[in-house]
């Protein structure tokens, strides 16, 4: 599957187009808008893991934002790019 294929960093494709979407995106990068972003190409919860995935290596910050009654009472969970997750795209973009 292609978004499986490592790139010279060690992140897959789909890891690079996740990092891509959420510096598209901010400050309003939050599982839906990723999700939505990618054409439902994959699942929402493959967004969040890979959301998971990104945090745990130091690339984006996670952050709940308040719940809100038409989100079932449900927090968004923000994502923002870190200064590593920065540099990652530079580096990939050239």
């Amino acid at each position: 599957m292609r978004s499986e294929n490592k790139i010279g960093d060690g992140l897959t494709d789909l890891q690079c187009e996740i990092l891509a979407t959420i510096q598209k995106l901010e400050p309003n990068a939050y599982g839906v808008t990723i999700f939505d972003d990618f054409d439902e190409r994959y699942s929402l919860g493959k967004i969040y893991l890979i959301l998971n995935e990104l945090a745990a290596m130091g690339l984006v910050t996670l952050r709940s934002g308040n719940p809100t009654p038409e989100r079932g009472n449900r927090p968004k969970l923000f994502a923002h790019l870190t200064e590593a997750g920065a540099e990652v795209l530079k580096v990939n973009a050239t």
